[in-house]
């Protein structure tokens, strides 16, 4: 889980989200909440990095395709559609 501390190229950081992002529209609905564990239950992080993991997060939160939220205390996101996302 140890992040190797560089952080990810932009065409590796776009193939990473682009996986994300689908895997989670394909496994819930917009109104599903994915913490942590459940994004990297998904197996698309290489290695289980979780800083690689929350740079891919960070990053669909900056396109507006996540939306972070507050679970009992716990950092969750839930997905928008794109369409959502542009407006």
């Amino acid at each position: 889980m140890a992040s190797n501390g560089a952080a990810p190229n932009a065409e590796k950081l776009q193939v990473l989200k682009d996986a994300l992002y689908h895997e989670v529209t394909q496994h819930g609905s917009t109104e599903r909440a994915f913490k942590q564990q459940d994004l990297m239950d998904l197996n698309m992080i290489p290695g289980n990095d979780l800083g690689l993991l929350l740079s891919v997060v960070q990053s669909l939160c900056d396109d507006k395709l996540f939306v972070a939220m507050n679970i009992h205390g716990e950092l969750a996101w839930r997905y928008r559609t794109r369409e959502d996302a542009r407006k």
